[in-house]
């Protein structure tokens, strides 16, 4: 199942309203509602915001996604496979943005503590 089709069904589950979602990206209803009905993609960026929002393992759904896409027709497998990859390294460079600043928001808490 594609990404778009999933987050109308952890919303829908949630009973929240596709104007909520928009309205907490900063995006138009009819640009999410696009996005619910595969016609537009999501970056990476909002994807993670929305994970936090909607309380889902991001992982969990791209690794899904990587499955997904290698279950489809051959066609376009490198490209599928060349978008996975650009995926998965985005997440994996906001996590790594994430751990510097936690790195450094604990390393403020120990100076102020020794305060």
């Amino acid at each position: 199942m594609e990404i778009g089709f999933k987050l109308k069904k952890i919303r829908e589950d949630k009973k929240i309203a596709q104007q909520e979602i928009a309205e907490f990206l900063g995006i138009s209803q009819k640009t999410y509602s696009n996005i619910e009905s595969c016609k537009s993609n999501l970056s990476l960026k909002y994807l993670f915001k929305l994970s936090k929002y909607l309380e889902f393992d991001l992982l969990i759904m791209l690794q899904e996604q990587i499955t997904f896409y290698n279950q489809k027709s051959s066609n376009n497998t490198i490209v599928k496979n060349e978008f996975t990859k650009k995926l998965i390294s985005q997440y994996e460079a906001h996590i790594k943005g994430n751990e510097e600043i936690i790195k450094l928001l604990n390393e403020k808490i120990d100076r102020l503590e020794r305060s």
